[in-house]
């Protein structure tokens, strides 16, 4: 069985994306340091297209997210064969 996590990509986000993030421990220091660099506020300014989809926030934005959903996901799922930084096997 094969297994393939894909996440969304620039011009799909919105303030209600992935919102089980916002709870989940493991996710939590990815997202505090996302708030850090786009604002506390983000997930609200979300709405504001043109904030939103600017190069600079959206790439911080899809990463981040990204990151923290397999942050919160990685402990239910099978190690990776594959896998990019930063989601490094932890040994």
């Amino acid at each position: 069985m094969s297994l393939v996590l894909l996440f969304a990509g620039q011009g799909v986000q919105h303030p209600d994306m992935l919102g089980w993030l916002d709870g989940h421990p493991r996710a939590a220091p990815t997202l505090a340091r996302m708030a850090a660099r786009l604002g506390a506020d983000w997930r609200l300014r979300l709405g504001d297209a043109d904030w939103a989809t600017g190069n600079r926030v959206a790439q911080c934005l899809l990463t981040g997210i990204a990151v923290a959903a397999w942050e919160a996901l990685a402990p239910r799922l099978p190690a990776p064969n594959a896998y990019s930084w930063p989601c490094r096997r932890k040994s």
